[in-house]
């Protein structure tokens, strides 16, 4: 039997006519995250939110929020740079997601690539006199080697928060023991521009954050 064999073209990486970008679109589109028109504030049109990688600091997030690009406006409204935690693999990039019924929108971060405590973040945002803000926050984590986990909400418009935390047995999986805790304390909504990656954990989620960290000292 005569085996016929054919001379395929081989097709290399290499950038097509059609997909040529400008020097500025190079530079910035593939930092590009994630982005969301939402209708911050009550003006034509809606605002885009960008999460872009950090030019500098590569593991964090820039935010950026330009008017609506039907608007004469071109100038950004907002930037604040290295906003969010941005890890280099899956499970560590942070994204956006709008909430239609309530006009607000959340900022998730996590990383849940690697470590033995893998963690969530959400960061309720709406306008609040006139400025982007931070109305909310949640945190999660657990523990991969012994289970058990932790969690943390806080509302930063009337003071209400609540946190558990447990431990797992680890042969049986039957619940050892938990925490929870709920109340009211003194907050205030936290600006955007006010807002990094790696800025302080806000109260009473950092002291029972430690306290289930410590639990295993």
């Amino acid at each position: 039997m005569t085996r016929l064999f054919l001379a395929l073209p081989i097709f290399a990486a290499m950038p097509l006519a059609a997909q040529d970008l400008s020097v500025a679109e190079i530079a910035t589109l593939p930092r590009v995250i994630d982005s969301l028109c939402v209708d911050i504030y009550d003006l034509n049109g809606c605002e885009n939110v960008f999460l872009l990688e950090n030019e500098v600091e590569t593991d964090t997030a820039d935010l950026v929020i330009l008017p609506d690009r039907r608007n004469d406006a071109t100038d950004p409204m907002l930037i604040v740079r290295e906003f969010a935690y941005n890890g280099a693999m899956w499970g560590m990039s942070p994204s956006l997601e709008l909430d239609e019924e309530t006009g607000r929108f959340y900022i998730h971060s996590e990383q849940i690539g690697i470590g033995r405590h893998p963690w969530f973040q959400t960061l309720t945002v709406r306008e609040v006199d006139g400025r982007p803000a931070i109305i909310g926050y949640d945190y999660s984590t657990y523990d991969r080697a012994q289970g058990g986990g932790y969690s943390c909400s806080l509302n930063l418009i009337t003071g209400d928060f609540s946190f558990n935390y447990y431990d797992v047995d680890p042969e049986t999986g039957e619940e050892t023991f938990s925490t929870d805790e709920a109340g009211l304390i003194d907050v205030a909504p936290v600006v955007l521009e006010n807002w990094t990656a790696f800025g302080a954990t806000p109260e009473p989620c950092n002291s029972s954050l430690n306290a289930f960290f410590a639990r295993e000292m």
